[in-house]
């Protein structure tokens, strides 16, 4: 039961990490997104140009004034109506974080590149596959088909531990 429940969580591993590759390679040319509205703010989470991207705008008199600008290798970038584009308040290894006050409005991004989710899922797959391996590696070992008993080096062709005859093992 336990060797199932392994292989099903590397099967579900592995296919997180190819699915989200595949998201990532299509991010660079389409913009997904999911948005949601509230009474006063407009929240969304995309994938736009290599990052998973968390999205909100919030105005409390007229008009949202954010637009996400998708492009080769671009992310959400906050633009002032008739304004130029803000750039990242932080940036560190493809992360990115912006906040911007403008009047009533207020606008926040964060996006977290796809590498790490890729290689955390990578490394859950590969990790659940080489505790299987493993696993193939000593079942492999003589053993007694009744009680379990290694019989490495056993050359009578009896199991000591149950008695049951032990045909072709050496």
């Amino acid at each position: 039961m336990r060797r199932r429940l392994f292989n099903l969580a590397a099967a579900v591993s592995l296919l997180l990490c190819l699915a989200i590759i595949g998201q990532w390679i299509r991010s660079y040319w389409f913009t997904d997104a999911w948005m949601w509205d509230t009474l006063t703010s407009r929240r969304s989470i995309a994938t736009i140009g290599g990052a998973i991207c968390y999205i909100r705008s919030e105005e409390t008199k007229g008009q949202m004034r954010f637009m996400d600008k998708p492009g080769f290798y671009s992310t959400p970038t906050i633009v002032p109506v008739g304004g130029t584009p803000i750039p990242p308040d932080w940036t560190f290894a493809g992360f990115k974080a912006t906040h911007v006050v403008v009047g009533s409005w207020r606008g926040f991004t964060f996006a977290v590149p796809f590498w790490p989710v890729v290689v955390l899922t990578a490394v859950a797959a590969l990790g659940l596959l080489s505790g299987h391996s493993g696993h193939r590696r000593r079942s492999q070992e003589p053993v007694c088909n009744r009680c379990g008993y290694n019989l490495t080096g056993n050359i009578s062709g009896i199991c000591p531990e149950c008695g049951t005859p032990v045909a072709g093992r050496r």
